[in-house]
This record gives C-alpha cells, sequence and structure tokens, in this order.
C-alpha cells in the first residue's frame, strides 16, 4: 500500500511511500502538487503493488508448456514464433499495456526488408506475420482466461489483407510416379502419405499392429498423442496405401528429418512442395474423383466444412451446378 505524506515549510511538496518487491521501503518526492493529484497518483501505485505488471516474456514462460500439453501438433511453429519473433520485440512490454500501436510497429519490422548477404533482401510473407499477430493475440487471450489481465487489450488485431490468392499445390499421378523414382527407401512413404492424407504428427504416431482394424486405419486422439482436432477417425485402406504398406521400413528419425528428406527427393523430382503437400494432393484427387466435400472432411479430419471447402473448385460438376439454371 501507498501513502502520502507532506513535507517542506509550507506543508506544499508531496511524498510517496511505498514497498515493492522486497526492497524496502521507498520514498519518493512528487514536487508540488495538488492533494488531488497526489491521490490520484497514491491509487495507482497501490494498484500497481496489489497488481504487480506481467510482462510478456515472463507470461510465454507459462503459456508456451500450457500450449505444448494442449496443441502437441502445431505447438513446435508456435514456439518458434513465439521465441524468435514476438519475445524479442515484445519481451519486456507489461502485456495489459500493449495496443494496437504496438501491433502496427510490429508489423512494420516484420515487413522491412532484411538484408542477407550474397541474396536478395528477405521479407517476411504477409501470411506469416498474420500468423504471428494471430499468435500474439491467442496469447493475451490466454493471459484473461488465467485473470492475468482483465481483458485483452487489443480490440482490432491489423491483419494484412492478403491480395494475392492461388490453388493449393497438389501433386499429378505424373509428379507422384517422379517422385517415387527419386526416393528410393522412402518411397513408400510418400506413397503412403498421399493415399491416406495423414499429417505428419500422425503418421509418426501411427503403428500398425495397433491402429489397423478391418481394413481401416484408426487415427486416435489421446492425451499423449492428440490429433490436431482432437478426434478420431477411420480410413480405409485403399489399393495405393496397401501398396505401400507392403514395405517393412519404418521410419524411427525426427518429425523435422523427415520433412527434409522430403524436400531433398522432392527437389530432385523436380515437383517442388513440401510434405503437407501429399495431404493436400489426397484431399485433391479425392475431390476430382467427385467425393463430397463432407466425406472429405471426415477422411482428412478437418475441423470443419470451411477447411475442406478449400478443394472444391477441383470438383468436376462444382463449377457446372452453379451455373447450369442460368438463361439470360
Amino acid at each position: 500500500m501507498a501513502t502520502i505524506e507532506w513535507r517542506g515549510k509550507n506543508k506544499d511538496i508531496a511524498y510517496i511511500s511505498y514497498s515493492e518487491g522486497g526492497q524496502g521501503q521507498i520514498r519518493i518526492s512528487l514536487g508540488k502538487i495538488t492533494q488531488q493529484e497526489a491521490e490520484a497518483i497514491r491509487l495507482e501505485k497501490s494498484r500497481q503493488i496489489d497488481n504487480p505488471s506481467i510482462y510478456f516474456e515472463s507470461f510465454t514462460k507459462s503459456y508456451l508448456p500450457w500450449h505444448e500439453a494442449e496443441y502437441p501438433d502445431s505447438h513446435d511453429r508456435i514456439d518458434q514464433i513465439t521465441t524468435q519473433y514476438l519475445i524479442p520485440f515484445f519481451g519486456d512490454t507489461a502485456i495489459e499495456t500493449i495496443n494496437e500501436l504496438n501491433l502496427e510497429r510490429y508489423k512494420a519490422h516484420r515487413l522491412t526488408p532484411v538484408a542477407v548477404p550474397g541474396k536478395p533482401d528477405k521479407v517476411a510473407a504477409a501470411d506469416t506475420v498474420n500468423k504471428e499477430l494471430r499468435t500474439f493475440n491467442a496469447i493475451l487471450n490466454r493471459a484473461v482466461r488465467w485473470k492475468k489481465i482483465e481483458k485483452n487489450p487489443i480490440t482490432d488485431l491489423p491483419i494484412i489483407k492478403i491480395l494475392n490468392s492461388k490453388p493449393i499445390h497438389f501433386y499429378t499421378a505424373d509428379d507422384l510416379e517422379a517422385l517415387y523414382i527419386h526416393s528410393n527407401h522412402f518411397h513408400h512413404i510418400w506413397q503412403f502419405l498421399a493415399n491416406t492424407g495423414l499429417r505428419r504428427s500422425e503418421y509418426l504416431q501411427f503403428d500398425p499392429t495397433t491402429n489397423i482394424k478391418d481394413g481401416s486405419l484408426i487415427i486416435e486422439s489421446t492425451n499423449d498423442q492428440r490429433t490436431k482436432s482432437g478426434k478420431w477417425r477411420m480410413i480405409p485402406i485403399s489399393k495405393g496405401a496397401g501398396k505401400a504398406m507392403e514395405c517393412d521400413y519404418i521410419y524411427t528419425g525426427r518429425k523435422e528429418s523427415l520433412s527434409r528428406a522430403f524436400r531433398k527427393c522432392a527437389t530432385r523430382a523436380d515437383i517442388g512442395g513440401s510434405l503437407h503437400s501429399l495431404r493436400h494432393t489426397f484431399c485433391s484427387h479425392l475431390v476430382m474423383q467427385g467425393v463430397p466435400l463432407r466425406t472429405v472432411q471426415v477422411l482428412a479430419g478437418h475441423s470443419n466444412i470451411t477447411v475442406t471447402e478449400r478443394y472444391a473448385h477441383l470438383s468436376p460438376d462444382y463449377l457446372a451446378k452453379t451455373v447450369q439454371n442460368l438463361s439470360l
């Protein structure tokens, strides 16, 4: 608790006294101010003592372990965003004092070209910065949930408007054939993923001795091994998936190494893309074969149909149905 004491010959100089952070009694002169001003300062200091500021970096030490336990599938990316970008910029900022201007400055900082010796200047992509802003906002929302702050100080997240739009990248049958040819002992893994649509984390957790039943893959979500949506699903084993499973090779390396191995194979095959492109390939080919979007959603384990609708344009009758009754 803070107190005000008046000193000086005319008792017109205010001093505020308080104890904070185990430092003993602290006394500071406020100068010649009115009693009303002194009382306002005293109340604010008392509030700060009773409710000390929580700094962003300090709060993330609680947030990140919680996030890893709740969302293991996406945690690596969130941890990277937080430790590599957000903490260096916001680390010593009290979270209750953050406002939209702080985020605008962060956005400008991330969109400023960074010189890289021998290479073109590097600029963060707009959707990357948007992901970082949403991550930051999620951290503040969690601070509210945990009653560390009364409310999220950000009322209008300054998301960057994305003006470019392009279809999802997936592989044709010829692309996959080239990939398999240039992949040595990895080819059956890529074939398995292209024919099941499993996420990387789901594949690494998959055990053929326990996750196969009645000709289907059973993708379970448990406390130790969660799926992204937190729900289990069943995927019938297709001809392509069955062929891939004939190989006895089991990958036991790190998930980052699996993604790196795929990039090398895709580069040799000259098809581009990333490991996740195999999941897009699974969904895309199902839609092109006329499988209903709702069924694709279930097989892929999408949390909502909006995610699946990104593939709608690939449906053979999708555009035709929208205009078939048009008669001008």
